[in-house]
């Protein structure tokens, strides 16, 4: 069908739901067809889903919390005041999401007016006589809009009787200044600069405004609040600050609070939010010695106020988790701890990493390595471990890549209709500055290169104008990442121009001459076009508008670091499909990990939740990395510990998903899984809801035999087969000693020819595969290091309990239409039945960047073990690297201190 037809047919039910709030993806489909007989046309299935994808993203945005904790102390107060309270921020702010620029659709309104009544609750009534404390904790997600959730608490918490409002809003300036801009748009309703242009949630209504005490250009100063000469006493509306989370702003807003305010402040009620808790807001000293710094002036801050509220946000909470609960008056959440779930457009971390739970990743692929940096040796053109002295030559091949990609993804959102809008790249290769401007002089060359290219060439017809190579390398990459992308070539060609010609190279670091980074409208109505070059700058808070092609080469090894220096997480509606991200294996396989940890701590807060219990009664775990990483920097986490700790595999999913890169040792296992089946006599006929091969109630000793002679890779260390039969031999001993086995065998062959196993014709399952040669390890499904799907863990249990459990999980979650199921809610099925044993035949194939086929290993063996139960439930224990908080181990003991990961030098 042709893009018109297709435009109006989307365009037509986008404005038909946009204000309707029950809307459902069954509606929207049903609209879709609707709207499409209207115009006398038949959609295929792969334009109804692609126009549903769009719908939902324009429609679909409501955003839930996921669920809350809290202390036994929570005493509900704002639905019986709700009838005495003038809500006229928060009416206002609700006007302004619904009617700016790009309008919030009114069920994400909804959702952000239903969120911030249950924190505000959570916080004290500010009207309570009496010396009060909260603390509370947001966890979102990067890039997902928590912003613009703290503004509407904001909005509230002002119409509540707060007095004094405080965000922190991170370390830098650039960071502060962003927040700044975002609190004027929301809330003060006026240009804080100058005070008098009247933006925002000010254009809906401008009678009230709140009193600022800094601006979009400077942070807080005790003169320029001298100069405003207020006293919070004399003050009709409530005060707002934004400063940065630096030692000279906190103390100059104690100096003036105590010399302008003095004892009144304890007749004041404070609300203090603070952006990004989990840098810089931690004490990172031994307990024995006086908290760092700015923890130190946080708290003094705080006690400035008899009344008082503490809200951290973040989207990486391990280092608050981290925070002993028990040490007085520190930051740790003990009062509640709430999550937001990311709404259905968001561009996360388990869609990119995933494929959202793993089924799906094939339709979904946009990491493309970087391995040309450095050789074996350490060696190369931007080796990952570099000086603020190294000789820069020339850029690596998949840097210059990634700009290409970044000039036609461009050029294609062009052709789409994106027009006055930005487009941004991000670079992140090296920490140091001087390294910084190196980089954009290479790319500067580049640059000019390709502009002059497409100046010359780009009018030309194809043919003649692929006689330049610049030209032709465009094409080849087109029709490498984006053939499918709705254009030809030749029409892509005619937007090069267009698309490259405004770009601009920027550096965005913390040095005197690096350049602010700016999208305001007023600036750039028609939108901005930028590369961006930084280090840490590029990450914590800052939003990189437009964000298509990021280049990521840096070796941290920290959860919180990592995941915030992921500008690319965020809303990419109706281009998410050009989007490109470059990063190393290593690297790949770290951001999966992550995300693994991220939902197993999403799963922990719902068990907390369902048991009732509270922050301070809880012991969080969090996945320890087998290889470098490490929960956060260690100095976050002086109640942590990182040692081997006894937990349970209750509920776990243990895989090999490294193997040994060693024929004979694949041999080996090949005849162990061989001699196990040949040794199990009859199976289960394989049905169309599993078609492979299923024995029921087998021994375990058989299970413990198997796992002790087959030979697994270190770096697979949940398959230690010492805990594993340990574990096993505790289920036994508690009644579980038959198990299920189950040896995958699609349909049809995925690759090469079946392969014979006794009497058996067994199809392999093709699999990506990368290999660690200095480790001479080969890890299964490339990086993303499982070996099976979730689905597989069903095997053996009945449809009916399947088809529940998949009704609960929906339910529980939220979410309608298509779901991919986690493996966790099998295992909770399995409680009542065996364990299950899965086996693996694997066909691996392993790709360079380019996509083609460097290394086959066509016979690999591989197995999981599905544990029954639910993850947690405090069965006997077994050794699995984790690291714990001091609530799990009130035995704490100490180690050397390190410095936090530091950039931009």
């Amino acid at each position: 069908m042709d893009r018109e037809t297709l435009t109006k047919i989307e365009n037509l039910t986008a404005y038909f739901l946009s204000d309707k709030e029950d809307v459902t993806p069954e509606k929207i489909k049903s609209h879709l067809l609707l709207f499409a007989g209207m115009e006398g046309a038949t959609l295929t299935e792969s334009e109804l889903g692609t126009l549903q994808k769009k719908i939902e993203s324009r429609v679909l945005h409501l955003r839930t919390h996921g669920c809350e904790i809290f202390s036994e102390d929570y005493h509900p107060w704002l639905a019986n005041a709700k009838p005495d309270i003038d809500f006229y921020y928060w009416n206002r702010y609700k006007e302004y999401l619904l009617t700016k620029k790009r309008p919030m659709h009114n069920s994400t309104v909804r959702g952000i007016g239903d969120i911030t009544d249950v924190i505000i609750d959570h916080l004290e009534n500010p009207l309570k006589t009496g010396s009060w404390q909260r603390r509370g904790m947001v966890v979102g997600h990067v890039q997902s809009g928590k912003t613009a959730n703290y503004i509407g608490v904001m909005c509230k918490a002002a119409d509540v009787g707060y007095k004094v409002i405080i965000v922190l809003g991170g370390i830098l300036n650039s960071l502060r200044n962003q927040t700044q801009e975002r609190v004027d748009e929301g809330f003060i309703g006026k240009h804080s600069s100058n005070g008098k242009q009247i933006l925002g949630a000010g254009l809906v209504d401008s009678t009230r405004t709140p009193v600022v005490l800094t601006n979009d250009k400077k942070d807080f100063s005790i003169g320029m609040a001298n100069n405003l000469g207020l006293e919070l006493a004399h003050l009709k509306e409530p005060a707002v600050i934004v400063i940065k989370k630096n030692k000279t702003s906190l103390e100059n807003l104690i100096s003036w609070l105590k010399d302008n305010n003095g004892a009144k402040l304890k007749d004041f009620p404070l609300l203090l939010i603070d952006d990004e808790a989990d840098q810089a807001s931690i004490n990172t000293n031994k307990p024995n010695q006086e908290a760092t710094t700015i923890n130190r002036k946080i708290r003094e801050l705080l006690d400035l106020f008899g009344r008082s509220s503490y809200l951290g946000y973040t989207a990486t909470p391990f280092a608050n988790i981290f925070i002993d609960p028990f040490a007085g008056n520190d930051l740790f959440p003990r009062h509640f701890i709430l999550t937001l779930e990311s709404p259905g457009n968001y561009f996360g971390p388990n869609r990119i990493f995933l494929g959202e739970s793993g089924d799906d990743h094939a339709n979904f692929d946009i990491i493309r390595t970087i391995d040309d940096h450095e050789d074996e040796d350490g060696e190369g053109p931007l080796p990952l471990k570099h000086g603020r002295d190294f000789d820069l030559v020339e850029l690596p091949q998949s840097l210059a890549e990634s700009i290409y990609v970044f000039i036609l993804a461009k050029a294609i959102r062009l052709a789409r209709g994106h027009i006055n809008t930005h487009h941004s790249a991000m670079i992140n290769a090296s920490r140091f500055t001087d390294m910084h401007t190196r980089i954009k002089g290479l790319v500067d060359e580049q640059m000019d290169s390709i502009k002059d290219a497409i100046t010359g060439y780009s009018s030309f017809p194809s043919d003649k104008a692929c006689r330049n190579g610049i030209i032709a390398r465009f094409k080849s990459l087109f029709n490498r990442e984006f053939s499918d992308c709705g254009f030809e070539w030749e029409q892509i060609l005619q937007y090069l121009k267009e698309s490259a010609l405004p770009i601009e190279v920027i550096v965005i670091n913390s040095s005197k001459t690096a350049s602010q980074l700016d999208y305001s409208s007023r600036n750039y109505p028609d939108g901005r076009s930028l590369v961006l070059i930084g280090g840490m700058s590029l990450s914590r808070g800052l939003t990189i508008e437009g964000l298509i092609t990021s280049y990521f080469l840096r070796n941290s090894v920290m959860y919180d670091t990592l995941m915030q220096m992921g500008r690319w997480f965020g809303y990419r509606d109706d281009y998410s499909d050009l989007c490109r991200i470059y990063m190393t294996a290593t690297a790949e396989s770290w951001y999966c990990h992550i995300a693994d940890a991220m939902n197993e701590l999403n799963a922990e807060f719902r068990r907390m939740r369902i048991a009732k219990m509270t922050p301070e009664d809880f012991g969080l775990c969090i996945k320890a990395h087998p290889e470098a990483l490490i929960v956060t920097a260690r100095n976050k986490m002086r109640t942590g510990r990182v040692v081997p700790h006894e937990i349970s595999l209750d509920g776990r999913l243990a895989e090999t998903v490294y193997l040994h890169h060693d024929n004979k040792i694949l041999e080996h296992n090949f005849r162990e899984i061989s001699a196990l089946v040949e040794s199990l006599g009859k199976y289960e006929s394989p049905s169309k809801q599993f078609p492979s091969y299923m024995w029921r109630n087998i021994d375990y000793k058989m299970i413990m035999a198997f796992v002790e002679k087959f030979k697994s890779h270190p770096l697979s260390q949940k398959m230690n087969p010492g805990p594993l039969v340990g574990f096993i031999e505790k289920l036994s001993a508690e009644g579980k000693n038959k198990w299920d086995i189950y040896l995958v065998s699609p349909g049809r062959s995925q690759k090469g020819d079946p392969i014979s196993i006794g009497c058996l014709e067994i199809n392999r399952q093709l699999r990506k595969i990368s290999i660690d040669r200095s480790e001479d390890a080969l890890a299964i499904n490339g990086d993303r290091r499982r070996v099976g799907y979730a689905s597989l863990e069903a095997a053996g249990l009945r449809l009916e309990e399947i088809k529940k459990s998949h009704l609960a999980y929906k339910t529980e979650m939220g979410k309608t239409g298509k779901v991919s199921y986690p493996g966790s809610i099998y295992r909770k099925l399995r409680e009542d039945h065996n364990p299950l044993l899965i086996l693996h035949i694997i066909y691996g194939e392993e790709r360079d960047r380019d996509g083609k086929i460097i290394t086959v290993i066509d016979t690999i063996p591989a197995y999981g073990l599905s544990f029954p139960g639910e993850a947690g439930n405090g069965r006997p224990k077994h050794l699995v690297s984790y690291v714990v908080n001091s609530i799990w181990t009130p035995e704490k003991e100490g180690g050397d201190d390190e410095d936090e990961y530091t950039d931009d030098e």
